[in-house]
């Protein structure tokens, strides 16, 4: 993964305001567990997660207005490596 800051919550300007306060959700409760997480990392590959939570290997992503099929075809583009959970804001 690159161009990523440990434990920052980044966003891009096209993104929703109830995506990124979700967002912020994801990364102040994996805080509090003591998870070192990366937001909006992206793989070698060119993929982007929303929130990478390193120490577990788990890439949230949050939906809003993303269709499903969106989605999936996102999701095919990660590393086997990391477990998918969807979050719906």
């Amino acid at each position: 993964m690159s161009n990523r800051k440990l434990n920052c919550l980044r966003w891009h300007n096209n993104e929703t305001r109830e995506h990124i306060i979700k967002k912020l959700d994801i990364c102040r409760w994996l805080k509090e567990l003591g998870h070192e997480f990366i937001t909006e990392g992206i793989f070698n590959n060119g993929a982007r997660g929303d929130v990478i939570d390193l120490t577990s290997g788990v890439v949230y992503e949050v939906l809003c207005s993303e269709k499903e099929k969106k989605f999936e075809e996102k999701i095919k583009k990660y590393p086997e490596e990391f477990e998918v959970v969807k979050v719906k804001s």
